[in-house]
This record gives structure tokens, C-alpha cells and sequence, in this order.
């Protein structure tokens, strides 16, 4: 089954970029441990836009398909409490693999380097193991399930009333705990 067309010119991702607290650290994991090509880095001391003093290091990883996982190293404005391990509910990034022989292999080789990767978990559309990164940041490795696209469909068809379901049923605990208008269609980002 093929996706619905989508009325936009976003065609992917290039780059998804957090904190690190080590580039080096950081390009050990991402290049050694799971196999990222690191493509570049780009050094400054100052913040572009805002020309605040902030020198920084901006590393990016490339994956199969050409987009990247970038992080900044910059240790003045880091917060050390940032890099405590993110619930997965917070935080998580989900690198996908082509079959379940690559996730099994990934798995193993991830281990053998010391660091552990649980799993897999069978979640129906995908099986995954995860890990966390040296930045506190879960990573997931996933294979999508043969019929992945079939049960995106159904769940798309009823998507709506789903999430207006859901609305309801969680709107008051939002207003409570976060106010009226942060919840409203276009919360904070005006």
C-alpha cells in the first residue's frame, strides 16, 4: 500500500540535532558503535542569528538514506542535569533497518562493543531494540513488520475520531496542569 500524496514541498529530514556532552564521546557511539558515517563538523564562537558567545561544535552523522543526526557540543550554555537518561516518553530517536537479520546483527554488535541493547520488543507494525546514547538519549534500532503499511491505513482511517476521542478524554488534565491556552490548537507556537 502506498502513502497518501501530502500537500507539502517537506520531502525528509535533514538533520535532527541535540546536545551532546562530548563530541568525541558522541562520534565513538554514533560512528563506531552503530555505524554512522560522520560527514563533518562545523566550529564557531559565536551563535549565528544572535551573535551570543557560545562556541560551539555542530558534528553531523549521515545515515543510509542520506539525512543526518547532528549535535552541538557547547559546553558554556550545557546543563549538566540535560544529560541524565530521557524517559522514552521525552525523548527517543528510532533509526529503522531493513530486515530483522540487520536488527539481530545490530544488536549483537552493539553489545559486543559494550553497550547494552535490550530487546527486541514486538510492538505489531515494528520488533526494536534499544539502547541510550552517551547523552541520556534513548535510541532505538527498528524493522518495520510485513504488513507495516496495511496497519498504518487502518489506523489512519479512524485517526480522527481517535484523536478527538482522546481530546476529550484527556482535555481537563491539560488545562489543569498546563492552562487553557497552551492546549488550545496552536498552544505556544505563535
Amino acid at each position: 500500500m502506498t502513502a497518501a500524496k501530502l500537500d507539502t514541498p517537506i520531502k525528509g529530514v535533514h538533520h535532527g540535532a541535540f546536545r551532546c556532552r562530548d563530541a568525541e564521546q558522541t562520534r565513538w557511539f554514533y560512528e563506531d558503535v552503530l555505524g554512522l558515517t560522520v560527514e563533518g563538523a562545523v566550529m564557531s564562537e559565536t551563535v549565528p542569528g544572535t551573535g551570543d558567545d557560545d562556541p560551539y561544535l555542530h558534528i553531523f552523522f549521515r545515515m543510509a538514506n542520506g539525512e543526518y543526526i547532528a549535535f552541538f557540543d557547547a559546553p558554556n550554555s550545557a546543563d549538566p542535569s540535560w544529560f541524565k537518561r530521557k524517559e522514552s516518553f521525552d525523548m527517543h530517536f528510532a533509526f529503522e533497518v531493513d530486515s530483522e537479520a540487520e536488527l539481530d546483527a545490530m544488536q549483537k554488535r552493539i553489545n559486543d562493543m559494550g553497550v547494552s541493547a535490550l530487546g527486541p520488543v514486538e510492538h505489531g507494525f515494528v520488533k526494536s531494540v534499544y539502547m541510550y546514547d552517551p547523552n541520556g538519549i534513548q535510541i532505538e534500532l527498528t524493522v518495520r513488520s510485513d504488513d507495516h503499511d496495511e496497519i498504518f491505513a487502518r489506523e489512519r482511517a479512524g485517526l480522527k475520531e481517535e484523536l478527538a476521542r482522546w481530546t476529550s478524554h484527556t482535555r481537563g488534565q491539560k488545562v489543569q496542569k498546563f492552562g487553557a491556552e497552551s492546549v488550545d490548537k496552536r498552544g505556544r507556537v505563535r
